[in-house]
């Protein structure tokens, strides 16, 4: 009643009749009560901590999108992150070689692809951000609140599966079979050899790792424990399969660097915006109003803290903020909640992987196993579009079956989300094409040209060269990343201001450089990688004790989000092709070196922060008179 106007003078309906029916008018466009159970009504806004109607999946529909101006505006942005990221390693490869090595491997077809390659990445980051992001937020708000948990779950692995497969990284592996002899690794070219069933099995593992981690947060199960079992597992795992030698060994590598090519940008918003739903309705039941409420506060609260929200606000003019006052006051958990699923998602797909191993004939697989031709065959326009097609299509698929059939809400704002998933098809097949002739020459020709750095500068000096390389790449690699910069944003606002973000730039840009150099040696010299595997390891499980949950949450999930699809297929290239030179078997366990040193880099700077920060609250002197006679009475009797 208060929000009705009363009639004005003059008018027909000055009267009593008037009054009433202007009450009722008023009321009916208001907001309809919670329910006390049974279905939510599709307008039915959801209060925030304050009482005002929160911005939730069902009221976003009621707002205006982006313009035309401002989505020109974030692709612009992106276009210039993509471009310092891309050509930026590119002129540091170039210069690198043309000062050290007196090779050009940039040519004027390789500058034409790289340029595509950021295009692609630039709208692939836009339909991110407008199409695939904000589905992936709406089924993960409304789901856990609709369906039972057997559906969600079933839901949460079925989506790792397709995220991972329309990873755009995830197409390096297609090419990285190229420079394995079938004769001298069998087990690994015939893995290579089916892409399609590599992915599936990696898929498989981001799936379970999905499914794990909404399990830890729906039983409260802290980050640390559930990292330091499923380590040693992978590590007992990765060792028994070595133990059982022929040509097992081979595989240990690609297991392991698998892992860093699943976490992009496409498993990490969608996969961790629907634990955040999960989390969110862990002991709520649906259907009820007070439930439903809280949980979408909380989920509120969650996003805010979670990377999810400096993923989906960078670039926006108008960010929300970053915590609100009940935000700032939220339990440890909710920052808490979030956290794990990057890192599972590294862990799991080495499991796939010695799956496949084992199908493909284990230990005993045939020497000499035929080699597919489609292998070396150079792909044409029309193969890249339908393998964007069955990258994307099923994905976006998925969701859409989820919100409009099982969570049975309309898509809000459909222009927009179209607009979206239109900018990641193009951006997917773009980069794609980049990809395929851009990125990977570059890191192929990059990789053959280092091993003469040692004929030219003798064999210490060149492997210093060598080194150097691969430090000083990863570094600038790592500094370019933009995902690391929504990294340290979110754990420098989860921190409240403890744990800068560049401190944390710093510490995993020197981790990446060091663990990148550390592979080269470790290709380069064909070193055993279990070792490297157990030794790494062990130490990051020991200091992960020594650290607090959050300290540990933050350096876990960094090695995964800083492998992106730069990255990824440059070093993975560089790899091959350094082991290809120097006549190794194989090239791969670069990114799994790259993975370990910046979780130990992270951890140090945590447990210093953490030491610096206790050596500097000193406690505060006493005023009370008592107090101060019986301190200088203790320093009398001392």
């Amino acid at each position: 009643c208060r929000r009705a106007r009363g009639p004005t003078f003059g008018s027909p309906r000055n009267s009593a009749m008037g009054v009433t029916e202007n009450i009722i008018e008023e009321i009916s466009k208001a907001e309809p009560l919670a329910p006390k159970g049974g279905e939510i009504p599709r307008n039915w806004r959801v209060p925030d901590e304050a009482g005002k109607p929160a911005r939730t999946a069902t009221t976003e529909e009621e707002e205006g999108g982006p313009g035309c101006g401002e989505l020109l505006r974030e692709f612009m942005l992106e276009l210039k992150d993509n471009l310092v990221a891309v050509f930026g390693l590119a002129a540091f490869i170039f210069l690198y070689a043309l000062a050290f090595l007196k090779l050009a491997l940039l040519t004027p077809s390789r500058v034409a692809y790289l340029a595509v390659a950021v295009g692609g990445l630039a709208f692939f980051a836009l339909g991110i951000r407008h199409g695939l992001m904000p589905l992936g937020e709406l089924v993960g708000a409304r789901m856990p609140l609709r369906c039972s948990r057997p559906v969600v779950m079933t839901s949460v692995f079925a989506l790792g599966v397709l995220c991972t497969i329309a990873e755009p990284a995830i197409n390096a592996l297609r090419k990285a079979g190229r420079n394995i002899a079938p004769e001298r690794a069998p087990l690994l070219a015939l893995i290579l050899d089916y892409p399609s069933t590599l992915m599936l099995g990696i898929g498989v593992g981001v799936g379970l790792a999905a499914v794990f981690g909404a399990f830890r947060v729906l039983l409260k199960i802290k980050m640390r424990p559930c990292v330091g079992v499923l380590s040693v597992v992978c590590l007992v795992g990765t060792l028994a399969c070595v133990w059982l030698g022929g040509e097992m060994p081979t595989v240990t590598g690609l297991a392991w660097d698998c892992g860093a090519v699943t976490t992009g940008p496409v498993t990490v918003p969608i996969v961790l915006a629907l634990g955040l739903g999960i989390a969110a309705s862990a002991s709520k039941a649906p259907g009820q109003s007070p439930e439903v409420r809280g949980s979408e506060a909380r989920r509120q609260s969650m996003r805010r803290a979670s990377l999810v929200s400096a993923l989906s606000e960078r670039h926006a003019r108008n960010p929300a903020p970053a915590a609100s006052a009940a935000g700032q006051d939220s339990p440890d958990e909710d920052s808490d909640a979030g956290s794990g699923i990057v890192t599972f998602a590294s862990l799991f797909p080495v499991a796939g992987v010695w799956t496949l191993a084992f199908g493909f004939g284990g230990p005993s697989a045939a020497v000499g196993a035929a080699r597919d031709s489609h292998v070396d065959q150079e792909s044409s326009l029309l193969d890249y579009f339908f393998d964007t097609v069955r990258a994307v299509v099923p994905l976006v698929g998925f969701l859409l079956f989820l919100q409009l059939a099982v969570v049975r809400e309309r898509v809000p704002r459909p222009k927009l989300l179209a607009f979206g998933l239109a900018c990641c098809f193009l951006g997917m097949f773009l980069f794609s094409i980049g990809l395929d002739r851009g990125l990977v020459p570059l890191g192929d020709a990059a990789g053959k040209a280092l091993p003469h750095a040692r004929e030219r500068f003798g064999k210490r000096a060149g492997t210093c060269v060598i080194a150097a390389f691969g430090f000083l790449a990863g570094g600038f690699a790592t500094f370019a990343e933009p995902a690391l910069t929504a990294l340290g944003e979110t754990v420098e606002r989860s921190s409240k201001g403890k744990f800068k973000k560049g401190v944390l730039v710093l510490a995993v840009a020197l981790g990446v450089g060091s663990g990148i150099a550390f592979g080269f040696m470790k290709v380069y010299f064909e070193l055993p990688l279990w070792p490297i595997l157990t030794i790494g390891y062990s130490v990051c499980l020991a200091l992960t004790a020594l650290s607090d949950d959050l300290v540990a949450s933050i350096a876990w999930d960094s090695a995964g989000v800083t492998t992106g699809p730069v990255t990824v297929p440059i070093v993975l290239a560089s790899g091959l092709a350094l082991g290809d030179e120097a006549n190794v078997v194989e090239g791969f366990g670069i990114l799994s070196c790259a993975s370990i040193a910046p979780i130990t880099s992270v951890l140090i700077a945590g447990i210093l922060l953490q030491r610096r920060s206790a050596h500097g609250q000193r406690p505060a002197r006493s005023t009370d008179p008592t107090a101060i006679e019986l301190e200088l009475q203790k320093a009398a009797v001392a």
